[in-house]
């Protein structure tokens, strides 16, 4: 098993909201192994990353190991800024932070302008219906 992942900072809301759909049919399983072994491994070492990570292998905007899609570098920042509201500035975190809760706010304020946002803010309708 391994001990320790690399993800970027937005990467923490997507595991959230991940329904089994993405950029390409490998870039969905590496998301589903991702989710798999998080869901295993509640406290699994998450080292947050500048830059491309272990889901970005399998991203087809990776070019020479580089996004070339400006909008993850934003979403990064976005988040990077949220977890430090939170009281949250390790690099290094012990699970997804549960200070980090998928919410429709923080879905908008940290993704502006992602493709994938439809999906997540599904995920927050469908979790704030169960808690009714």
């Amino acid at each position: 098993m391994q001990d320790m992942i690399h993800l970027r900072p937005h990467h923490l809301l997507c595991l959230q909201a991940f329904r089994g759909k993405g950029y390409s049919e490998s870039f969905v399983e590496k998301m589903t192994a991702v989710h798999a072994m998080l869901r295993e491994n509640p406290k699994l070492e998450i080292r947050l990353a500048e830059g491309a990570d272990d889901l970005c292998a399998a991203c087809p905007n990776l070019e020479d190991g580089v996004c070339t899609s400006g909008k993850p570098p934003v979403f990064d920042q976005n988040v990077l800024k949220e977890l430090e509201n939170r009281g949250i500035r390790e690099s290094v975190l012990s699970g997804l932070p549960g200070e980090l809760s998928l919410t429709e706010e923080l879905v908008r304020g940290c993704c502006p302008d992602c493709q994938w946002q439809e999906i997540c803010l599904a995920v927050c309708r469908e979790k704030d219906g169960q808690r009714e």
